[in-house]
């Protein structure tokens, strides 16, 4: 028996990871390096936070935490005033954007990009059998009438990134409410 992998794979760009710290350090000679990249925060957790993680150590470590996060769902929906229904939880970004296009994309249907952008949007795509349709930036930003434009019968998400990745571009409120 052959294992075959699936299609979508070989459609997938190969991912490049951007390089550590120590690796940037080493290379220019360098004694502080400062990564914006990989979505982390340079400054680490607050204080609070840490000592929240040190003082909780040890508790119940044994079950289980609430896999349908109750407590701070419900939390969050109350802050901005929604049902805890309505409040996404995830392990970051990435398993939020595959979660949405588990939903919504089935074969022969599309997803809308900027190119370049996440690498995220078009591999939960090409995961769930849908296929990209890519739109250059233009001047580093988005094009987002483009974007709007190449939105067909077979589109079920357009992924607009605000502040996008990799410029840092801003989506103006007015140039978003135009596009809606």
């Amino acid at each position: 028996m052959t294992l075959k992998f699936k299609p979508w794979l070989n459609q997938l760009p190969e991912y490049v990871a951007g390089r550590t710290i120590e690796e940037i350090k080493k290379k220019y000679n360098l004694e502080n390096v400062y990564k914006l990249a990989s979505n982390e925060n340079i400054f680490g957790p607050c204080r609070q936070v840490k000592d929240f993680i040190k003082n909780s150590a040890g508790q119940d470590v044994n079950y289980y935490p609430d896999s349908d996060c109750r407590e701070i769902r419900g939390k969050i929906a109350s802050v901005f005033g929604i049902l805890p229904e309505n409040v996404i939880l995830g392990n970051g970004t990435d398993q939020i954007i595959e979660m949405i296009c588990d939903c919504f994309v089935n074969d022969d249907e599309n997803v809308v990009i900027a190119d370049p952008t996440f690498l995220i949007y078009e591999k939960a795509a090409l995961k769930c059998g849908g296929s990209v349709i890519k739109i250059p930036l233009k001047d580093f930003r988005q094009d987002i009438p483009k974007m709007a434009d190449s939105v067909n019968v077979n589109t079920r998400i357009l992924f607009l990134t605000n502040p996008h990745n990799p410029t840092g571009a801003n989506i103006a409120k007015e140039e978003f409410e135009n596009m809606m």
